[in-house]
């Protein structure tokens, strides 16, 4: 039997050292069969099965899941709260629950969801980290009252019990009581420092039963507290004289001033293992930017970037300031300004460029820009009563001048052979449609693909870019989490660290006008 823990820091390849264990597994006799790899997320799942199969050759691998996929095969559950059950209870219960409800993970995150989500979070939490509710709310922060907390989690299980529904939590600590065994010789984990208390237990359960066990992750990577995720784990492991620990050295990803300044802050976390890693060698540029309207203009010329900030509210202003510079970007998750993240309006768009330079278009995707898009005559627009159903019925495969003058659709044709951005709905669209516009008329009558995307330091994590903009704004709690210090300040310090991380050629911190700020490291180029 054999136990090996692979400590994995940014962009050292922590999937190919993966792979190439099962592909040694494989030479040795194991078959896909008998080789079970669970990670946190479907992403990490996803991407290690794709290259599994395409360095293998082997299409199937049946034990390739998340946590929670295992937990619901082993145990056989097939009803889940779906969002009919979470609107029925939330009326008969008299919650107040937004579709998001578990989304919340900080104070900064209720103006856009509800009190009542907070519950939710915080009982999840609960369960998750093995703790009871007065210690779950303690540790999240979040202002929910005890004796409502209360209410919430024993209506909640009352109503699933009454309904047959389960929830992703149900299933592991199922899979926790009964025992539950994978059946497989060999046990990969990846994304070991996400993991909560929870699945650490349905873990821990496998051991005693594999051959060979192998845990990866870098709990210097840990971003995952609010969902009481336990780096703390990894620690134990590598305390272990039951586990071997193997340390992935040399970073492709990080250039020399990026790997030093991330360095420098993971360095405040009290409770890490220490990992030595090299740099890609090149220099690289951390740097600080006077303001953000200037770092998004460097961003600009990057073959990509991220801007990233630690709150929805730091993604909004982000967002706005990208708009304002008529800049290609993509917002993430809903927050802000989005005028790329409007698939049917680039898509009316295209439509009637189409239109416009060619004489026709397809008659299904003009209807549609037409009907989703265009305003009436009568509220100010150039489309006549009854043009939107005439559009629609019209038989041919594409639609012309020709056809829209038959249909008495004058005033519509005449928009499309001027300027067809008078077809869209200004008052709907507004800023978006100026930016858009902006771009297309900038760029010699096209759309660019944005290189800029905007998210936060968690939804970071897993990914990189050339050049990785970062804000040093924090919401409140998260500044006090930094003074008070504990594990509450490493978590902050620790999604700082892969903020840094991220970055191929550079990072701009960007100083905050308010008085919250992440104590970035200066510069020291």
């Amino acid at each position: 039997m054999s136990r090996t823990l692979i400590l994995g820091p940014p962009g050292t390849g922590k999937t190919t050292a993966i792979l190439s264990l099962v592909k040694d597994l494989l030479d040795v006799g194991y078959t896909a069969d008998e080789i079970a790899l669970v990670s946190y997320s479907r992403a990490a799942t996803g991407e290690l099965r794709d290259r599994l199969r395409k360095t293998t050759g082997i299409r199937e691998w049946p034990h390739v899941r998340t946590l929670h996929s295992m937990a619901t095969q082993l145990t056989g559950t097939r009803h889940f709260m779906a969002d009919k059950h979470w609107s029925e209870f939330a009326s008969v219960c008299r919650f107040d629950l937004s579709p998001k409800r578990r989304a919340v993970t900080n104070i900064d995150d209720l103006p856009d969801a509800t009190p009542d989500d907070a519950l939710c979070a915080v009982n999840d939490y609960a369960r998750s980290a093995l703790v009871d509710l007065e210690t779950a709310r303690g540790r999240t922060g979040l202002p929910v009252p005890p004796e409502r907390l209360a209410r919430f989690a024993r209506l909640l299980r009352e109503y699933k019990d009454a309904a047959g529904v389960a929830d992703f939590t149900d299933v592991l600590e199922r899979a926790v009581g009964d025992g539950s065994l994978m059946g497989c010789r060999v046990l990969f984990v990846d994304e070991a420092q996400d993991l909560s208390p929870l699945q650490i237990a349905f873990i821990e359960a496998q051991l005693p039963h594999v051959d060979h066990a192998i845990v990866a992750g870098d709990d210097d990577q840990a971003v995952y507290a609010f969902q009481a995720a336990s780096p703390e784990w990894i620690g134990a492991l590598a305390r272990s004289p039951d586990w071997e620990t193997r340390v992935l050295g040399q970073s492709w990803r990080c250039p020399e001033a990026v790997r030093a300044a991330a360095v420098r802050v993971i360095a405040r976390c009290a409770d890490r293992v220490p990992k030595a890693y090299a740099a890609r060698p090149e220099v690289g540029i951390y740097a600080h930017c006077p303001t953000l309207d200037e770092a998004v203009q460097v961003a600009s010329r990057a073959p990509s970037a991220f801007v990233l900030a630690r709150s929805h509210t730091g993604c909004t202003t982000a967002a706005r300031t990208l708009l304002a510079a008529g800049i290609p970007y993509v917002a993430e998750r809903g927050r802000g300004p989005n005028p790329f993240g409007q698939p049917s309006l680039l898509a009316a768009i295209a439509t009637l460029h189409e239109y416009a330079t060619t004489g026709s278009a397809p008659t299904q995707s003009f209807a549609t820009a037409i009907d989703t898009h265009a305003q009436m005559q009568h509220k100010g627009g150039v489309v006549k009563h009854g043009g939107k159903t005439a559009i629609a019925a019209h038989s041919r495969p594409r639609i012309n001048d020709g056809d829209l003058r038959a249909m008495d659709q004058d005033a519509l044709a005449d928009a499309l052979a001027g300027d067809f951005w008078r077809v869209l709905q200004a008052k709907v669209h507004g800023d978006s449609l100026r930016y858009l516009r902006h771009l297309y008329e900038s760029t010699g009558g096209k759309l660019p693909t944005p290189t800029v995307t905007v998210t936060t330091w968690h939804a970071s994590k897993g990914r990189e870019a050339d050049c990785v903009v970062i804000p040093d704004h924090l919401p409140w709690p998260c500044f006090d989490a930094i003074c008070k210090g504990g594990a509450a300040g490493d978590s902050e310090h620790r999604a700082a660290y892969v903020a840094i991380t991220r970055a191929r050629q550079q990072v701009l911190v960007v100083p905050s006008a308010g008085k919250y700020a992440y104590p970035f490291p200066r510069s020291q180029q």
